[in-house]
């Protein structure tokens, strides 16, 4: 700028800018209502909605305005915490069981996942359960502990199951009267059936300890096959149960009725006399299908031993 140039070359300079006039005066607003202008979206004129002003960039209206409703309160996420206590309480409630300790196993180590998943929920402030999902955590540990020990002992049980010595129940089908004996001396005989009634014969199995300890043959299992189809195993029963080890030397009948078709006459049984015994096999005769062999247990003498009973030797 040289000095002949004025400052402003479109105005002469003793000229002062115009001044802005107020804004017009309007009625008086209440307090609390919201001033034109003051937040994006409010235009003058423009009617507030129902229950008051809401800023478009506002989920809510903002406290101390009319129609502010406060956001829903956060609730703590302590399922995963309950989850775990559950889990670790029925984990560490079976994995006594040594059939059920492979489902211990798994229990508890679902336990031990929700646990440590709820603990951590809890040290965030988004569960209130830290004691529950700890205790889940460390039953679960103690149940798959357990578990792992008895699932060994299973494995191993099942594997090295006592077998049969004889040839017979074994390499070819054993008959009625027939002795089969096993690897640790428990020996099995089985009479014919007898028909009690016109669709149901009666078996019974002998069985004598000729071990050096005691046996658990309460546990014993059977399967039958009528002209080479298996029985159903709800229409195979065991008379009288005796939940009694068998000691060295005695012995003990075992009776079981069974369904059995009208004009059947081959009758195949697999029994195991005890949960750590393999199956041994049997092929007995069937009587006819006409009147019983026997009387049934009700009509029977009262000097007469029932099914079941212990036989001394």
């Amino acid at each position: 700028m040289t000095e002949e140039q004025p400052p402003y070359p479109t105005r002469p300079p003793t000229e002062d800018p115009p001044a802005t006039p107020p804004p017009p005066a309007g009625p008086a607003t209440a307090p609390g209502t919201p001033v034109p202008g003051q937040f994006p979206g409010w235009s003058k004129g423009a009617t507030p909605p129902p229950g008051g002003y809401q800023p478009p960039h506002l989920p809510y209206p903002p406290p101390g305005y009319p129609g502010f409703v406060p956001p829903p309160p956060i609730l703590p996420r302590n399922g995963t915490g309950l989850a775990a206590l559950i889990l670790g309480v029925v984990a560490a409630s079976i994995s006594w069981t040594v059939f059920l300790s492979p489902l211990a196993v798994f229990l508890g180590l679902l336990a031990v996942a929700f646990g440590l998943i709820g603990a951590g929920r809890a040290k965030r402030g988004a569960a209130t359960n830290r004691p529950a999902a700890l205790g889940g955590l460390w039953s679960g540990v103690g149940g798959a502990v357990i578990g792992v020990a008895l699932t060994v002992v299973l494995v191993v049980r099942i594997l090295t199951l006592i077998g049969v010595e004889t040839a017979a129940g074994s390499d070819y089908l054993a008959e009625p009267g027939e002795e089969v004996v096993f690897e640790d001396g428990l020996a099995v005989r089985m009479n014919e059936p007898r028909r009690v009634h016109d669709n149901e014969i009666e078996l019974t199995v002998n069985v004598t300890n000729g071990s050096d300890d005691s046996v658990e043959v309460f546990d014993d299992s059977i399967r039958a096959l009528v002209n080479g189809t298996e029985v159903e195993s709800h229409l195979v029963y065991q008379v009288a149960r005796n939940i009694e080890d068998l000691p060295p030397g005695e012995s003990r009948s075992v009776a079981f009725r069974i369904a059995v078709e009208r004009g059947a006459r081959d009758l195949g049984i697999d029994y195991a006399p005890g949960g750590d015994y393999e199956y041994a096999y049997w092929q007995l005769p069937l009587p006819g299908s006409g009147e019983p062999d026997g009387p049934p247990d009700d009509e029977r003498p009262e000097d007469e031993d029932p099914p079941g009973a212990s036989l001394d030797v």
